[in-house]
């Protein structure tokens, strides 16, 4: 039940009635008749009350957010076919990652396939997921990143002023939902949230040298690297898809915008590593062979060759 206090009514000027006059309402109310009295009260309601403010943390909740996962590449140099098959934890990279983005907060998930497009669209994904093609996966992730991007805005219901867009690469094992959920907590309106990591794992500014400070003058920890993923509000995402070229992705938007960015410290989660080379499927834990894999590239073999003379 809401009280009301006594000073509310003076400071909006209601004037509350009498003893006298209050039984003469009841008894307008129970004849049906209007006396000028009921007239008088019914034309003078309160006024509204102001709206309640709102909790920024629960603001950011009901913020619509699309995962854009990356899982074109062909893996060439691994030698194991596309990335998003390869197993990891008894599935697949492109099934992990799909359940760790939904897990850590976001809504739905659009994943860009290209290489080895039907094996991957035989792979079970859950009913939030939209799989999208990018025929032109081969000239690199720059193709992929608009393609994603593209889909997530024409499928999101939010304005552009509202939505915000997640994007993340399939060949990031170590990526998990605590570390997406960080992400989604620690964005602020109009900004651009990226991973951070205490690693080789990722770029600086374009100075080369980390910040002592970002734009809003919060601290960075010396050393902390801007990694994935990265998530965009609707607008930055449409720009750096328009600039995204060749296997740049958003490098390019990203470089120019430093000022935009805050990094997230994720080093507690993980190095922010990917696979890209025979040397780093290790990563991927113990990897069984299969009719298509390559003994050359296992970890084994891996180990054996560095111990070779």
């Amino acid at each position: 039940m809401m009280v009301i206090r006594q000073d509310f009514y003076v400071k909006h000027d209601i004037h509350l009635p009498t003893e006298h006059e209050m039984g003469a309402l009841l008894v307008d109310l129970r004849t049906r008749k209007t006396s000028p009295l009921s007239m008088r009260y019914k034309a003078r309601s309160p006024p509204s009350l102001p709206p309640p403010a709102l909790d920024p943390v629960r603001v950011g909740a009901m913020t619509h957010t699309t995962a854009v996962l990356l899982a074109a590449g062909a893996g060439t140099r691994l030698g194991r076919g596309p990335k998003a098959l390869l197993p990891f934890n008894g599935t697949t990279l492109i099934q992990h990652a799909v359940a760790e983005l939904l897990g850590g907060g976001c809504d739905e998930a659009v994943v860009v396939i290209g290489a080895g497009a039907a094996k991957v669209r035989a792979v079970s994904l859950p009913p939030a997921c939209t799989v999208v093609e990018n025929p032109r996966w081969s000239e690199g992730m720059g193709s992929s990143f608009a393609a994603g991007v593209a889909a997530a805005i024409a499928g999101s219901p939010d304005s552009a002023d509202t939505g915000q867009i997640l994007v993340a690469l399939v060949d990031q094992p170590g990526m998990d939902a605590i570390l997406v959920s960080r992400l989604l907590k620690a964005h602020q309106p109009g900004r651009i949230t990226a991973a951070g990591f205490r690693s080789p794992h990722g770029v600086t500014k374009a100075t080369g040298t980390p910040p002592a400070l970002n734009s809003r003058g919060s601290a960075v920890a010396a050393g902390l690297r801007r990694g994935n993923p990265v998530l965009f509000t609707r607008e930055h995402a449409v720009l750096a898809a328009e600039s995204a070229s060749g296997d740049a992705g958003a490098r390019e938007y990203l470089a120019t915008h430093p000022d935009a960015i805050d990094v997230v410290d994720c080093s507690d989660l993980t190095d922010g590593a990917d696979i890209d080379t025979p040397e780093q499927l290790h990563l991927l834990g113990p990897i069984p062979l299969d009719a298509g894999a390559s003994p050359k590239n296992t970890p084994i073999m891996l180990e054996r060759s560095r111990k070779a003379p």
